[in-house]
């Protein structure tokens, strides 16, 4: 079975990940990167984890890993779990 990034110690498998994304997730931000892609931030409540996905290709971007729909990254939410001094 595939595994997926980990995020604060926990570990999700691609299952897990794809039973969390068939419930609904709330767009947090659209951001453009600089080979004219656009990236999205979405929160996916069930699993209290922020995911970073590829929502659109630049027409003339060369990075072979920026697909339409790829999921870029797993991070914790911001503001939760850090801890500032």
């Amino acid at each position: 079975m595939k595994r997926m990034p980990s995020t604060n110690g926990r570990i999700f498998t691609s299952a897990a990940l794809h039973r969390a994304l068939s419930s609904p997730c709330e767009l947090l931000t659209l951001a453009a990167l600089p080979c004219g892609c656009v990236v999205a931030d979405y929160r996916v409540p069930t699993l209290t984890i922020d995911l970073i996905a590829l929502e659109a290709k630049g027409p003339h971007c060369k990075v072979l890993e920026h697909r339409t729909g790829h999921i870029l990254g797993l991070d914790e939410p911001l503001g939760l779990g850090a801890v500032e001094e």
